[in-house]
């Protein structure tokens, strides 16, 4: 028999009045920020020749799909499934986000920034265009959004 025979009930009691509240979204790892914050930031448009929620080309689309789903999908069939299209942004996108990573040094911001240059231009290097700049803007914003800790 313990010594203290109360100190279970005072624990139990204890535990039963400390409510257990979680008030923040738990963070997603930075590709999967990166991909729904440039998804967020897609220029608002009905220009018939992009599809999906991130506005993708078809040229990119046949050929991304093909390396990223091991099959060809046409651009009306990926518009109309948005896992394959977020999955197919994803597997394009993460290897991206990786290598300005690694070239930003530690610089987050920068390689986020790059990042979406390149989505938007092709080459990281436009992160500094003035053409883009608001649009990158939107998807910095986007991505810190969803990484609550910054």
């Amino acid at each position: 028999m313990s010594q203290f025979p109360w100190k279970k009930r005072v624990i139990i009691s204890l535990i039963t009045l400390v409510p257990v509240v979680c008030l923040s979204t738990p963070a997603i790892d930075a590709s999967a920020a990166l991909v729904e914050a440039l998804r967020q930031a897609a220029p608002r448009t009905n220009d018939p020749t992009l599809y999906t929620d991130w506005k993708m080309q078809e040229g990119a689309i046949t050929r991304w799909t093909r390396r990223c789903v091991g099959v060809q999908v046409s651009p009306m069939e990926l518009a109309e499934d948005p896992v394959m299209a977020r999955n197919t942004v994803a597997c394009v996108m993460g290897p991206v986000l990786a290598e300005q990573m690694r070239l930003a040094a530690g610089d987050e911001a920068l390689a986020v920034r790059r990042t979406a240059a390149w989505w938007m231009t092709g080459d990281p290097a436009q992160y500094q265009a003035p053409g883009i700049a608001a649009y990158l803007d939107r998807v910095l914003s986007h991505y810190w959004a969803l990484q609550p800790e910054h």
